[in-house]
């Protein structure tokens, strides 16, 4: 509906068409094809405008899209539409405007729907990496988002998501976000993450991908977060330094990230 530009979507939000969009949603609720051209339409409609995430979420597009998930739980095609429709609605580059959406999408059960969604379709990987997108938008910065997600049992299904896909660059890439989002400045997460295995989980795909800059950036932002004030986090990432990560911190386009990776593990109350 609006993929060709900036321009028109511009239109089709001057139009109506994202009311139309959650219109049809809620007369077709049944019709699983009409739920996932739906969610498709909203993700392009919406996608890097904020006015256009603004008036999806007054029109109550990220409800809407929850229901489509709650009713079509074993549609594969309407998941993974609906996730990356979440991704797109709870995006947004105002800060109060993303606070918005994030608090609609957590008292909606998007959350709760994406884990269910993953752990249903758990080969489908298309679907784990929209989901991996969508809860790193509606958890980052958001702590009540990011205590529900752990709940949820989000860390768990990305870390699993990364173990089944492992050869899969661009959703360990964002798996690797995804975890930064859920656990940065919450302790109960970081230890959760560590439990289920997130750290060697990072450390396997910086490992088995090096030299992808964009991935080794998102592992190392995912580490600096999982470590951030948690001296058994740090130790765990010191100790497979030498045998998982690589030995030393890449040179990636992302030297903010490498510095603040190095000072976390530096720290000297960890040694």
């Amino acid at each position: 509906m609006a993929r060709n530009g900036e321009a028109d979507k511009v239109k089709a939000r001057e139009a109506g068409a994202i009311e139309a969009v959650v219109s049809a949603m809620t007369t077709h609720a049944f019709d699983a094809g009409v739920q996932q051209a739906a969610c498709s339409a909203l993700r392009f409609t919406v996608s890097f405008r904020d006015e256009s995430q603004a008036q999806a979420r007054e029109a109550g597009a990220i409800e809407a899209v929850v229901s489509a998930m709650s009713t079509h739980a074993v549609d594969a095609g309407v998941q993974q539409a609906a996730c990356w429709a979440l991704r797109h609605t709870a995006l947004c580059s105002m800060t109060e405007g993303m606070a918005d959406s994030q608090a609609r999408a957590r008292e909606a059960g998007a959350i709760e729907a994406v884990v269910s969604a993953m752990s249903t379709h758990a080969d489908e990987m298309c679907l784990h990496w929209s989901a991996c997108q969508a809860l790193e938008s509606m958890t980052a910065g958001m702590a009540d988002s990011q205590a529900r997600a752990r709940e949820a049992g989000a860390i768990e299904a990305v870390v699993s998501a990364m173990s089944t896909h492992v050869d899969e660059r661009w959703l360990q890439c964002d798996g690797c976000t995804a975890l930064r989002s859920m656990t940065a400045g919450m302790a109960d997460s970081q230890a959760r993450a560590r439990e289920a295995g997130a750290i060697e989980a990072v450390a396997r795909a910086m490992q088995r991908h090096e030299g992808s800059g964009w991935l080794e950036d998102s592992a190392m932002e995912a580490l600096s977060s999982l470590a951030s004030d948690n001296s058994y986090n740090i130790r765990r990432i010191r100790r497979l330094r030498g045998a998982a990560l690589p030995p030393n911190i890449p040179d990636t386009r992302a030297s903010e990230a490498r510095r603040r990776l190095r000072s976390v593990l530096e720290r000297r109350d960890a040694e």
